[in-house]
């Protein structure tokens, strides 16, 4: 139960640092992550890569920001997204995994996916 509340305090932490982020956008995959989010207390611009229609789209979508912040699932399938994603933005906008890893670093493998975090809204 230790380990809960210090995760659910870095979640905490790390979403706080999260909402301090000026002209950034976070990339989720769909609905559920963005739901996680927004129930950790994000507040600011979000994007469900699943609902874009293509990757020009997408691509517009971001000129209005400087920075993507990728926060995709921490499984085999999101680590291949993020890099795909990562190939195709990278010369349109600066491209940002510090929070993925943090992510990473703090589930210590518990957390795969990012509608995961769900269980530790506050």
């Amino acid at each position: 139960m230790k380990d809960y509340y210090l995760v659910k305090e870095r979640l905490k932490d790390l979403v706080d640092k999260l909402n301090e982020e000026e002209e950034a956008i976070v990339i989720v995959e769909g609905r559920r992550d963005r739901e996680a989010l927004k129930a950790l207390g994000y507040r600011g611009s979000l994007i469900e890569f699943c609902k874009e229609k293509s990757l020009d789209n997408l691509i517009l979508t971001l000129k209005n920001y400087k920075k993507a912040i990728l926060l995709l699932d921490l499984d085999e399938q999101g680590k291949a997204l993020t890099a795909k994603l990562t190939r195709i933005l990278t010369g349109h906008i600066k491209v940002d995994l510090f929070y993925r890893k943090k992510l990473r670093e703090i589930g210590k493998g518990k957390i795969t996916t990012v509608q995961n975090l769900l269980k530790y809204s506050f």
